[in-house]
């Protein structure tokens, strides 16, 4: 039987999640986490968690998932807060105009975000590519097939002169 303690505990945690949950702005969401004490070994466990969120973000919010679906490997994600672990460390403004070798923060939640960028690009690219049974009727569905109407193409063209 939970103590009176751990009661208060659990109602405690149950409404600081709802007033998060119910927060307009990702910004008031975060001032209400900010009074909330971390957990023990949170530090050991926030970019794992951070990583779970993006992701599950990725897998219910369509526009999201579509646009980092779309970056280029070589883009730059950034957290532009003034936060220094999870962001930049600069403002918007400033995000864009200083080098991100420059950044006076680590921008860990922007790392995260190309990191699952990333794997759904690959996981896009893994289903694109043609499995087998799913060949359309022109497709070769073997390389020796392919490789015997290349050739026989090649001696049509040949005896047609071009």
């Amino acid at each position: 039987m939970p103590t009176n303690s751990q009661r208060h505990s659990e109602l405690e945690v149950w409404m600081w999640q709802k007033k998060i949950r119910n927060a307009k702005y990702a910004l008031e969401a975060k001032r209400f986490g900010s009074t909330v004490k971390d957990p023990n070994d949170w530090d050991t466990q926030k970019l794992e968690v951070m990583e779970e969120i993006v992701s599950e973000k990725a897998e219910q919010v369509k526009a999201f998932r579509e646009r980092i679906e779309k970056c280029e490997n070589n883009s730059i994600f950034a957290e532009a807060t003034h936060d220094a672990f999870w962001g930049t460390g600069l403002d918007p403004e400033a995000t864009e105009h200083t080098d991100p070798n420059n950044w006076p923060g680590s921008n860990k939640l922007g790392q995260i975000v190309k990191k699952v960028a990333q794997k759904y690009k690959r996981r896009l690219r893994s289903v694109s590519v043609p499995r087998r049974g799913q060949h359309t009727p022109e497709d070769p569905q073997t390389l020796d097939k392919f490789l015997c109407e290349m050739k026989k193409n090649k001696k049509t063209n040949k005896k047609d002169g071009k």
